[in-house]
């Protein structure tokens, strides 16, 4: 676990780096002034995480995860050397290529097995960790990284955590985990190239455009959970109807039907 964790922090720390970059003239130097190539540069990476992420998840629940987990940090890390030392828009756009397209094969990944390792009473909280290392990613002042670990004890980044855990829970079977957890992966990471286009200089310091469709897909997030929620209620109440309540100590079959076993039961 701790190993996992300071991995997650080193892969954030390779993603966001490229806004370091650009604070110590990247744009100026490499990019020839064009405020576009930067910010293709920024969302390249986005482009192939989202086309890895499944099919790299799938993979490494197939293939023993340790060795595949470290052809995925050995791969990023040759890309993110390849990065520092790339001159024009083309090296860079590469490099930032391949780190999203290798990291896509460890975040998914190393969420999938933590649901495996820890107990259901202990995943929301080794979830926390692990996830959690990424805020710190994006500070250099130490005092204020400590500030950091403080608010993700006290739970400021329960989101991500709980909805892995909601997800897995519901899938039913095993083999529908990594499925779930990397769409969850590629569905963010697609919004994400949205936001990187979506705060331009020009419309600085307020960005009332970018912060409008934040607050607009939080809306749309909220009222989805209420949905999901009301559905799975309305299916465990006709499921207890139709077969009577499951013994909680019971084991349920899920092995055929998934969550359509008529014993299973979605935690709401």
């Amino acid at each position: 676990m701790p190993q996992m964790a300071i991995l997650y922090l080193l892969a954030y720390l390779d993603r966001s780096n490229l806004g370091n970059a650009k604070l110590q003239g990247l744009v100026e130097e490499a990019l020839n002034a064009n405020d576009d190539h930067y910010g293709w540069a920024a969302s390249i990476f986005y482009f192939g995480y989202i086309a890895c992420a499944i099919p790299f998840t799938l993979y490494g629940k197939k293939f023993h995860p340790s060795r595949f987990m470290f052809v995925c940090v050995l791969g990023w890390g040759i890309a993110a050397t390849g990065a520092a030392g790339a001159f024009n828009f083309g090296g860079l756009a590469a490099a930032r290529f391949f780190i999203g397209l290798f990291e896509a094969g460890f975040a998914p990944s190393a969420v999938f097995y933590l649901t495996i390792w820890y107990p259901r009473s202990e995943i929301v909280f080794r979830t926390s960790l692990f996830v959690g290392m990424a805020a710190l990613s994006a500070e250099e002042n130490p005092k204020v990284a400590l500030v950091g670990i403080f608010f993700l004890l006290a739970g400021v980044f329960p989101c991500i955590p709980l909805e892995v855990q909601w997800a897995t829970d519901n899938c039913g079977a095993e083999s529908k985990k990594p499925a779930a957890i990397s769409f969850m992966v590629v569905c963010g990471h697609c919004w994400s190239i949205l936001a990187s286009k979506s705060f331009p200089d020009s419309e600085g310091p307020r960005f009332v455009r970018g912060y409008s469709i934040v607050l607009s897909f939080l809306c749309l997030s909220t009222v989805m959970t209420v949905v999901l929620h009301i559905r799975h209620r309305i299916v465990n109440a006709k499921r207890d109807k139709l077969y009577g309540k499951p013994n909680i100590l019971d084991q349920v079959d899920t092995s055929e039907l998934a969550d359509e076993a008529p014993m299973f039961r979605y935690v709401i």
